[in-house]
């Protein structure tokens, strides 16, 4: 599916309404859809009986959206994933300054689009329009004239001396459908990674994939995320931040320069991978001959390399290197099948900043292993222990 029969599969479906319902309703059924799949996961029966529409419509709905990664499939029906909610972003952010009958028009007629760009360039005649059309495989001369005409009715363009004006409404519709295309090229085109991120990764910046590398697992090639990680591990890095939510022994030994070099390493875990790492002779060992007690008590070992432990899952592994490249894969709580697996790698400084922001976000609420211990300890104790829960509330 190709951007643009995306935008117009969403956006040109309000014919699915009922004229009660298209009368208080400004946005297309699909668009409805989707929004309410943000919300929780929801079956086909759900999503129909919130929106009042038929089932068969409803599945109609969900298809373009499902084949373009917007939506997924999940045991309790369909959700929306993190490139189904940047699109419902731009969206509603342009909800009030942009009304959907114009924006749904312009998503069919690529004539249209044409003279938009062309007027926002500079103003032009009709007659100027008609013979740059020519050169450039545009609309005919009738085409041409037809469709400023009623651009000029909706306020879109305007007249001055003979030369036609694009509007700062018209403009709004414009950078309105450039942004949610340029949104939904990414989301087609990063879909193996994208669709397995949940809706509320906040904030992603999907556009910013445009020059990002996507790495595939494959049936020949099943490791292909792991080894990109693997190969990033550079003892020259002056800074490298980590998050995961599992452990890999073969990543762990691939780190192992850098960890013990001069690079300065901050690394986050869930809580799950402290069980792990205590029950991997090969990590005991490795701790132990680098101050295994500092390691307990303060999370670093060796002296460079600090670890903290959170109980937020996270939906992303993160590797930022040198604050100028990032790489980043599904975690294992999106229920990404290992085969499916694919990671993005990047310089852009929008990819960049938002993966440290996350990281940062995150790494706030760490702990070191030794007080996650205390505070499993004391959690069993009050959880069997009424008067210990009594005396733990009053300290």
């Amino acid at each position: 599916m190709a951007p643009a029969e995306l935008l117009q599969a969403l956006l040109d479906s309000r014919v699915q309404l009922s004229p009660t319902q298209a009368k208080n309703s400004a946005s297309p059924t699909r668009i409805r859809v989707l929004r309410a799949l943000r919300t929780r996961e929801y079956s086909v029966s759900e999503v129909a009986e919130q929106l009042h529409i038929a089932r068969q419509t409803t599945y109609q709905a969900i298809k373009p959206g499902q084949e373009a990664g917007l939506v997924r499939e999940v045991d309790a029906g369909y959700t929306l994933s993190c490139s189904g909610a940047a699109l419902l972003d731009v969206y509603d952010r342009f909800g009030d300054q942009v009304i959907a009958d114009s924006l749904s028009r312009l998503s069919r007629s690529e004539h249209q689009r044409w003279i938009l760009r062309a007027l926002r360039e500079q103003p032009e005649r009709k007659a100027t329009l008609a013979t740059r059309a020519v050169a450039e495989d545009g609309p005919s001369r009738t085409t041409i004239h037809r469709i400023i005409d009623a651009l000029r009715d909706c306020g879109y363009v305007t007249e001055t001396r003979g030369s036609y004006v694009l509007t700062d409404t018209g403009r709004l519709l414009l950078e309105a459908y450039e942004e949610l295309r340029s949104t939904a090229e990414q989301a087609i085109e990063k879909r193996a990674f994208l669709r397995w991120l949940p809706a509320d990764t906040e904030g992603f910046p999907v556009s910013a994939l445009a020059e990002a590398t996507v790495i595939h697992n494959t049936p020949d090639q099943p490791h292909n995320v792991l080894n990109t990680f693997m190969s990033a591990a550079d003892p020259d890095l002056e800074t490298f931040c980590g998050m995961a939510t599992i452990m890999s022994p073969a990543l762990n030994q691939a780190h192992q320069p850098t960890l013990t070099g001069e690079t300065t390493v901050t690394l986050v875990f869930t809580e799950n991978v402290l069980g792990q790492l205590h029950q991997d002779p090969e990590f005991v060992d490795y701790v132990a001959s680098d101050d295994y007690g500092s390691y307990l008590e303060g999370g670093v070992a060796p002296q460079n390399v600090s670890v903290s432990f959170v109980r937020e899952s996270s939906p992303l592994h993160i590797g930022i290197y040198d604050n100028d490249r990032v790489i980043m894969a599904p975690a294992s709580s999106a229920d990404v099948p290992e085969i499916e697996t694919a990671a993005v790698c990047s310089a852009d400084p929008r990819l960049v900043d938002w993966a440290i922001q996350c990281f940062k976000r995150y790494q706030v609420s760490g702990r070191p292993p030794l007080q996650v211990f205390r505070d499993q300890i004391r959690e069993q104790k009050s959880s069997s222990d009424p008067a210990f829960k009594h005396a733990s509330a009053h300290e």
